[in-house]
């Protein structure tokens, strides 16, 4: 299901396309959410995605251009 407003990688990076195997995962940059989720679940590995959004500079409206409709997942033993 979603959360919005709920960032599923809070925490676990520190700078955009940054990904670290089975505990996060760096996707690309994604049109929608709804692209986002799809790339998740094509990870069987990735239990939770976040997409930073299009809006207010992206990263949930501010991390600046950086962050950009960016899609992140997340392992399940995070």
């Amino acid at each position: 299901y979603e959360r919005p407003g709920y960032n599923a990688i809070a925490r676990l990076i520190s700078r955009p396309k940054e990904e670290e195997r089975d505990k996060t995962f760096y996707f690309g940059e994604m049109a929608s959410s709804e692209d986002c989720r799809a790339a998740c679940g094509l990870e069987a590995a990735c239990a939770a995605f976040a997409w930073m959004g299009a809006a207010k500079g992206g990263w949930l409206g501010g991390g600046g251009k950086a962050w950009v409709n960016q899609c992140y997942g997340r392992g399940d033993h995070v």
